[in-house]
This record gives structure tokens, sequence and C-alpha cells, in this order.
């Protein structure tokens, strides 16, 4: 076990408890550090483009990750069946899992292109003319949506997994109660799915609100701070402006935000997500 524990001590707990004493210095990660207090969170409070990422990101994340976790389950609803094709379309929603953040990137950078994108010119085949996406500050923010939902492969395969683990006695029993898709889905597809949902929320809540690779590659945080989110505005302290206390307190920051923001869910999970084996009411 002494590789795994030398692992973790190294590489996760030392850098959690040293960003958290940095927080309390000044320190551009090569002169000799000065210790300011409270002083980066005082910052934080007075800085309009802390707000501004947090807000964006929060928002970014409340739209994609809805849209992300529907469109899989309608997905996985209608793929549910084996057969070759539904096999094939599997495969094919599933492929953009495969491939790494820049080479994506770099695609979507080509697809969004004004002149010579994809997009752009499949419009212009049924008469529209393409916006301008990353040189609009609306446009540029739903292209990013649109990015991250491309990714839907994984809950997908996840809700597929859930649907072909519902008994078929439960559904011959539902279909003698009634054959209507709503009785199934109250009574049978939903508090199955429901523990599922809940995770794919948390884990999808998280995963949205450190969104990076997009802003870096393709937008730099533009056009007009439009797609500066958190994370990128943390990067862009911590190693272009080298104000590493200050991008630590901001990581400090957001991961209490995001803990108090799990706590509700969990909380508030008690009122929906079943546990207990399906039962007929």
């Amino acid at each position: 076990m002494s590789p795994t524990i030398i692992g973790l001590i190294l590489f996760i707990l030392f850098p959690i408890i040293f960003s958290f004493i940095l927080t309390f210095f000044e320190w551009d990660g090569l002169s000799e550090a000065k210790y300011v207090g409270f002083n980066n969170y005082i910052k934080l409070s007075n800085d309009p483009l802390f707000w501004k990422s947090l807000k964006i990101t929060l928002i970014y994340t409340s739209i994609t990750l809805p849209i992300n976790i529907i469109v899989a389950f309608i997905l996985a609803l209608f793929l549910n069946k084996d057969s070759w094709l539904n096999q094939l379309l599997r495969f094919s929603f599933y492929v953009p899992q495969l491939i790494s953040g820049v080479p994506l990137m770099l695609l979507w950078l080509w697809i969004f292109n004004t002149k010579y994108g994809l997009f752009n010119n499949l419009l212009s085949i049924i008469g529209i003319e393409g916006p301008s996406w990353f040189e609009n500050e609306t446009y540029a923010f739903i292209s990013m949506i649109i990015i991250s939902i491309w990714g839907l492969g994984n809950n997908m395969l996840i809700f597929l997994a859930t649907f072909q683990r519902i008994p078929t006695q439960l559904i011959e029993v539902i279909k003698l109660e009634s054959d209507t898709f709503k009785y199934k889905f109250k009574y049978v597809i939903f508090p199955y799915i429901s523990p599922i949902i809940f995770f794919l929320t948390i884990v999808g809540f998280i995963g949205y609100s450190q969104i990076f690779s997009q802003a870096y590659i393709i937008t730099q945080g533009g056009p007009n701070n439009s797609t500066l989110f958190f994370t990128y505005y943390v990067y862009q302290n911590a190693f272009s402006f080298f104000k590493m206390g200050y991008a630590s307190a901001m990581a400090w920051i957001f991961f209490l935000i995001l803990l108090l923001i799990t706590a509700i869910q969990f909380f508030l999970s008690k009122f929906w997500v079943t546990y207990d084996e399906v039962k007929l009411k």
C-alpha cells in the first residue's frame, strides 16, 4: 500500500494543504512569500471579474447539466432495445468520450469557424447566414454549451445499464395495470433511475463547474470576458499574473461554494430519490 499512500500524500494531500496556506500569503512563485492575512479574501469581494466568472460558471452549469441528463436519458430510452442499428448508434454517441481535450477543441474551432466552418456551411445551405461564433458574446457562450453537450455518451451508457437491470417481471405487471408510458415511468422507470439521476447531477455539477479547456484553447475567456469561466480565471491569476496566493484563495472559495451546493442537493434528494426496492402503490 505504500506507493499509493505516498502518491496520495505527495500529489493530493500536500497540494491541498499548501494551497490553503498560500491563501494567507502574497507570492509570485519565485520570490519570498509575504504574509498578508485575510487580504486575499478581502480583495476577492471587490474583484468584479471574480463575481462575473462565478456567475458565468454557475449559469453555464445550470443550463448544460439538465440538458445533458435529459438528452442522454431520451437517447438511452430509444436505444435500449438490442439491434445492430442501436449498437451502431450507441457507439457513435460514445465516440466523443474517446477523444482527448485538445484535439477535440481544435475540431470545434474548425466546426464553428465563421468563414469555412462546417456549422456555418450547413446553415448557408438552408439560406441562413451563420454568426461569428467566437467573436460575439452571446454566441460564444452558446457555443461553449453546445461543445459540452456533445459529450453525453457516458451518461447515455449509464442510463442504458440502468434500464437493462429493471426486472422484466415488473414491466409485465405494469402492463397488466396500464400500458401507458406515463404509468410505467412513474412506478418503474423513475424509481429505478432516480439514484442514477442524483449521482449524475452531483458529479456533473462538479465536473461542469470546472470547465477549463474550452476557454483556454478556443476563446481565452473572450470576447469581453463572456466565457471567463472560474477555473480559467484562477489559472490566469496563478500562471499569467503570478498571484499564487490570490488564485489559491479563489480556489478555496469556489470549493466552499460547491460544497454548499452539493450539501443542498443531498438534502433535497430525500424528497425524490428512491433507494428502496420498487413497489407498486
